[in-house]
């Protein structure tokens, strides 16, 4: 917890949080392959959630699987899909699906009907591998070969290594709040903004050149994702994370933030990676991934965390689940270099304390006995873990003058 050094006066800071309650220790996953659900194939290249919690699994030869939590739907060619082989897939501004396919072009699923674009409609290529939506509501289309599209509602704009781009060959696309494009390549990446491209490779602090996917954490830092580790970009530092500081892989396929703080890196070779800010730990199929190669990490609105495989599709929960979620508020008060946390029973109880900085930093390990604690540090925003025996509170908490 934070108390500046000379406070002359009390400081109450009321903090709302969404904090997550675990009753036991024990993780639990399931698994969903082609023998236990309505998956036409094991290969699952991508996926999303929509605002309803249904998911819309990518198939490699497969089409997509729509699961609403109890019923599997296939679409494929025969429903007016452009492909079977689909590597991507985003929901727009309008909530319309779109699927980027291997062979077939781009496809756009309003709920009922498919309508297709392909290099007769003005796409370079029909191979894609990637798919964003700007701020002004264009589609971003990522091709092998023939460079990035841009695409209005009615006209196909191409911009290849003649306009800047870093190289022909783009695999990753993502759009920051700034509506910068960023898109990877396999030759760096390249940021799009007000038709101008800058260029940035290993020389500029990526840990590889060949780019996987570009993610955003919880936080707006930019994560690119290569063959050589994850490098996290916060606009101005970059910081590199592979097998040497902890990661199970080099080669990682997507870096995801939980609601929790988690990062998880799915990787190609060895499984997933779970990063709390301190420690590393790795899980594989023998903890219950259906495939050591991870391609999409997301969350449900229950806080399930799940995992596109090369196997299938595995869920991780954390040992909390939806009912145990409560919404909390917390009075913390500093005063004379002591802080209090009303709204935890600590009358009786000793508490172990875990306090972060937003980069995962750990700056508190300690134990927090009685209903106040005394510590030094400077204000600012802080990821905070207490345990109490078999239970744990997290969330974030702002200090301020």
């Amino acid at each position: 917890m934070i108390l500046l050094k000379n406070l002359k006066k009390m400081v109450i800071i009321a903090i709302f949080l969404l904090t997550f309650f675990v009753g036991n220790s024990q993780e639990k996953w399931k698994q969903y392959t082609p023998h236990n659900s309505g998956l036409s194939t094991f290969h699952v290249t991508d996926f999303v959630i929509d605002s309803s919690n249904n998911f819309w699994f990518c198939l490699f030869g497969g089409g997509i699987t729509k699961y609403d939590g109890n019923n599997w739907i296939t679409y494929d060619r025969s429903d007016g899909l452009a492909g079977d082989t689909i590597v991507d897939v985003i929901i727009d501004s309008k909530k319309n699906l779109w699927f980027a396919s291997i062979g077939g072009g781009l496809s756009m699923f309003d709920g009922s009907n498919f309508v297709n674009y392909n290099t007769t409609n003005g796409l370079p290529n029909n191979v894609l591998n990637d798919l964003v939506e700007d701020l002004n509501g264009n589609i971003w289309i990522a091709t092998v070969g023939s460079g990035v599209s841009r695409f209005d509602g009615n006209t196909f704009t191409t911009f290849t290594e003649n306009d800047g781009l870093a190289d022909k060959n783009v695999f990753a696309l993502a759009c920051d709040s700034n509506n910068n494009i960023w898109i990877g390549t396999e030759n760096g990446v390249s940021k799009f903004n007000n038709n101008i491209f800058t260029n940035y490779t290993t020389a500029d602090g990526l840990s590889g050149n060949d780019i996987n996917s570009i993610t955003f954490d919880n936080e707006k830092n930019i994560w690119f994702n290569t063959v050589n580790g994850a490098t996290k970009f916060n606009g101005h530092t970059w910081t590199s994370y592979d097998k040497s500081n902890g990661l199970c892989d080099n080669w990682i396929w997507v870096t995801f933030q939980d609601s929790r703080g988690n990062y998880w890196f799915g990787s190609n070779y060895k499984g997933v990676t779970k990063f709390n800010g301190n420690i590393f730990k790795d899980y594989s199929v023998t903890d219950g991934l259906t495939h050591i190669c991870i391609k999409q990490i997301l969350e449900d609105n229950e806080g399930n965390i799940w995992f596109a495989t090369l196997g299938g599709i595995s869920m991780y929960q954390y040992s909390s689940s939806i009912n145990n979620l409560e919404k909390l508020k917390f009075e913390i008060i500093t005063n004379n270099n002591k802080i209090k946390i009303k709204g935890i029973d600590n009358q009786h109880h000793s508490f172990k304390i875990n306090l972060f900085t937003t980069s995962g930093k750990l700056v508190l390990e300690d134990i927090f006995e009685g209903d106040s604690y005394q510590c030094k540090l400077i204000p600012g925003i802080y990821i905070y873990s207490i345990f109490e025996n078999d239970k744990y509170y997290n969330g974030k908490i702002i200090i301020k003058n």
